[in-house]
């Protein structure tokens, strides 16, 4: 899967047919909701507003790659997976949405289920000290 274009601050990620994620800062739901609804109109589709449900991590530098590899079956190498690739997987038995954010596959956005982020955090803390 890969990304959209950011338009200022927001994102669309597209997640599989028919399904798409949106990204945007803080205060925005209502208002993209509202936008997309009234895109869709009579069509069929649904907006859901999920915004409680996800929290997103950062994780970036040289070994940020080698890190995921550790709990991830996905090839994240910069020819497989350029900036703007978007994949749903398990990382470290966790369903996460990995975003790559830069040419080198250094730079990612995970964005995970809320009541799994602490573990997720933990363990990519643990992953990372092994380095």
């Amino acid at each position: 899967s890969t990304a959209a274009p950011s338009i200022g601050d927001v994102e669309v990620l597209w997640l599989g047919p028919d399904e798409w994620l949106i990204l945007a800062g803080p205060g925005r739901p209502d208002e993209l909701a509202d936008l997309l609804r009234a895109a869709i109109g009579d069509s069929g589709g649904a907006v859901t507003d999920v915004s409680a449900q996800r929290t997103a991590l950062s994780l970036s530098g040289p070994g940020a790659r080698e890190v995921l590899a550790r709990g991830c079956a996905i090839d994240l190498d910069p020819r497989f997976a350029p900036a703007s690739t978007c994949v749903q997987t398990l990382l470290a038995r966790t369903g996460v949405t990995i975003v790559v954010r830069d040419e080198l596959a250094s730079e990612f956005l995970l964005l995970v289920r809320a009541s799994f982020a602490e573990y997720l955090a933990a363990w990519l803390v643990d992953a990372c000290t092994e380095l």
